[in-house]
């Protein structure tokens, strides 16, 4: 089946879509694809009600003939998610479970549901998935100085992650009593993993007639749209105020690769429709930074903000210094919001 047409009416699925990185997917298809009608997965009719007012402030029209709410509160139940799907031409999965010690497991069976429930509605032509550049293509900025690309695969996260679950029950606790997020990074880079590589699997398996993209984002900075601060978004209001957990993650966690929100979700969009990327991974980044820039660049515009002294760590500090492909990615944006924006807009929207 051939990719979605962006000039041709179409229905598209955003699971999760109060989240940071979906809710600017649904804003940006309202903004810049007339032709889709967007239907957003929501836990509560409240959230759906949030969301909407959300988006109308942001100037768009979502009146119901542009934007509809499917109710899904389970992301393994193929109920729901099958009645989310009906008429459905492309799908957006960006939605990941709750956080527990089954995240590998959860989230696996998440994304087959998704593929499955595709298949079985008969109308998808595309299916986009989020995965993570820094989970399942690599650790953050690792190899340092090397070079990495859409063939590369984090196998390290899923040997951590198996490593972990052998541990004892009392020493699983320990590791989550770590300030440093250590139990929390283990399932995050492993959920993200394998369930990009069984998503292949089944495709491989299963040959629907529909396509698969996965778009692979790093750290994701930019404004923030819609409820609370949340993911890494959140990294810039800790280091705006100064707190421990903002200490605690620039000594625990390394530099990397960075993308604005709203070019990760014009990739998303885009993917729906490009033919040239068809059943490809999408290195979605912009450019790198460390520690040291992103405090710099909140100096500079927030003098006064009580933000934390640099970094020393030569592998959290400065800028990252691994190299990637992200050519195919780069034709589809165009040209990427940079790091300095980005964050200076981050900031804004959570009012500084």
């Amino acid at each position: 089946m051939p990719a979605l047409a962006a000039e041709k009416p179409a229905t598209i699925l955003v699971t999760g879509a109060t989240g940071y990185i979906a809710s600017h997917v649904v804003l940006a298809a309202l903004q810049s694809f007339p032709n889709y009608k967007v239907r957003g997965t929501v836990r509560a009719e409240e959230k759906a009600k949030d969301l909407r007012a959300a988006l109308s402030k942001q100037g768009v029209d979502t009146s119901d003939s542009h934007l509809e709410f499917a109710y899904v509160d389970d992301l393994l139940s193929e109920h729901q998610i099958g009645k989310a799907m009906v008429g459905v031409h492309g799908v957006a999965h960006i939605a990941l479970p709750n956080i527990s010690e089954n995240l590998v497991e959860d989230a696996t069976a998440s994304v087959l549901t998704v593929l499955k429930c595709a298949q079985k509605a008969g109308t998808v032509q595309r299916v986009v998935i989020t995965s993570s550049s820094c989970a399942s293509v690599s650790m953050p900025c690792s190899p340092r100085d090397g070079f990495v690309d859409a063939g590369t695969w984090n196998d390290s996260a899923i040997e951590r992650w198996r490593n972990y679950k052998a541990l004892s029950e009392e020493e699983r606790t320990a590791i989550k009593r770590r300030t440093d997020g250590s139990w929390f990074w283990y399932l995050y880079e492993a959920c993200k993993t394998v369930s990009e590589k069984e998503a292949w699997k089944w495709m491989e398996k299963n040959k629907p007639e529909f396509d698969l993209v996965t778009v692979l984002p790093n750290a994701n900075f930019g404004p923030v749209i819609y409820g609370e601060v949340s993911s890494t978004a959140e990294w810039i209001a800790m280091l705006l105020k100064n707190t421990e957990r903002a200490v605690e993650a620039t000594q625990s966690i390394a530099s990397q690769w960075h993308v604005d929100v709203r070019d990760d979700a014009k990739v998303h969009l885009l993917s729906l429709s490009a033919p040239e990327v068809a059943n490809k991974r999408l290195w979605t980044v912009s450019d790198p930074w460390g520690w040291n820039d992103i405090l710099a660049i909140l100096r500079n515009h927030f003098p006064g903000t009580p933000v934390p002294s640099d970094v020393d760590d030569p592998d959290k500090g400065p800028t990252c210094q691994m190299h990637v492909e992200h050519a195919l990615a780069t034709k589809l944006v165009g040209s990427w919001i940079g790091l300095e924006k980005s964050v200076v807009d981050t900031a804004m929207s959570i009012g500084y």
